[in-house]
């Protein structure tokens, strides 16, 4: 939090500095939910192929969440003015972002790669 604070203030807009305003349990939860997600992927690893197959699926299918959340929290917790920033990507949104397009542009070879990542900076 210190450090975002301290790059964020020290941010110039016309004459202005952002602000950011979250709070350092908020940061530790999500980076525990991350950590366990990790532990139980190593796990499945160490387990079988079919857990790890498993666990790259459950990971697939809530990573566009936990990205969309991660990209609501850092804006909902960032200031210029006193105005609080808002994010307003949807959930499907960000699975078409985060895994549709992706897939779409290695399906084709690395063909639709710009397209894949012009989606993923329209969507942040």
């Amino acid at each position: 939090v210190r450090r975002l604070k301290y790059f964020y203030q020290h941010t110039h807009i016309d004459g202005a500095s952002l602000d950011y305003h979250g709070s350092p349990f908020a940061i530790l939860k999500g980076r525990l939910a991350a950590l366990s997600l990790f532990l139980l992927y190593n796990a499945a690893v160490e387990f079988s192929v079919w857990a790890w197959l498993g666990m790259v699926v459950i990971i697939a299918a809530l990573l566009p969440i936990l990205l969309r959340s991660s990209l609501a929290f850092q804006l909902r917790n960032t200031s210029y003015r006193g105005l609080r920033f808002h994010f307003q990507g949807s959930i499907g949104e960000a699975y078409d972002a985060f895994l549709l397009y992706p897939a779409l542009a290695v399906l084709s070879l690395g063909t639709l790669a710009p397209l894949a990542h012009h989606r993923l900076k329209h969507y942040q």
